[in-house]
């Protein structure tokens, strides 16, 4: 069953979140920082709408979050929460230069980047316990971002991910979506996939 998160929710999600995408930038700065933070900030955010998927016994099986638009979300967590984004990023600039120059190449990829001149809605996070892949929770996350995204007038979706990762890139190719860029950040090669969204769609 897919449903909005709430705070119960946040610490099967950031397990999940650690074991599925433990080489991502937000798993680095840590699950203290994932709990409390961020997560909490995504939940009230209202450019974005964060989605579980629980089984019958209300465990949580998967997550989404879908942003209407990418950029403003996330400076609209940076300011609503300042302090402890401030407190966190300098704790992991000061492991060492290349946390640092990849900080400020995240934060700049994330909210100056958008080139698109019409509204494109982001899944900016979406991960499956591993234990649970290829049951089609992914499929359906996916599709509840899409209605949710076509709710509010947003006429085409977009997520990237690395390049490496060939099934993810071909499930979303089998599904309507098309490559439109591919670029290398933090030293990986992600590459951008998009699809328009229609009534039609399904």
């Amino acid at each position: 069953m897919i449903t909005s998160a709430a705070k119960i929710h946040i610490e099967q999600v950031v397990k999940i979140h650690c074991a599925s995408l433990p080489y991502d930038f937000l798993p680095q700065l840590g699950q203290d920082f994932l709990s409390k933070t961020f997560y909490p900030a995504v939940i009230t955010s209202n450019q974005a709408e964060f989605l579980i998927d629980t089984d019958e016994s209300g465990n949580v099986t998967g997550f989404i979050i879908v942003t209407l638009d990418s950029g403003k979300f996330l400076l609209q967590i940076i300011k609503d929460h300042f302090w402890s984004f401030a407190a966190t990023g300098i704790r992991s600039s000061m492991h060492s230069l290349k946390h640092f120059q990849n900080n400020i190449q995240i934060l700049f990829s994330s909210t100056f980047s958008n080139k698109n001149t019409h509204p494109v809605g982001e899944i900016y996070i979406i991960a499956v316990d591993e234990s649970l892949r290829g049951k089609g929770i992914g499929a359906s996350l996916v599709n509840t971002a899409e209605d949710y995204l076509q709710q509010h007038s947003i006429t085409a979706i977009k997520i990237k991910t690395r390049t490496s990762n060939k099934d993810w890139i071909s499930f979303f190719k089998k599904s309507g979506w098309s490559v439109i860029d591919q670029f290398n950040l933090i030293g990986n090669n992600y590459t951008v996939l998009q699809k328009y969204l229609c009534a039609s769609n399904r």
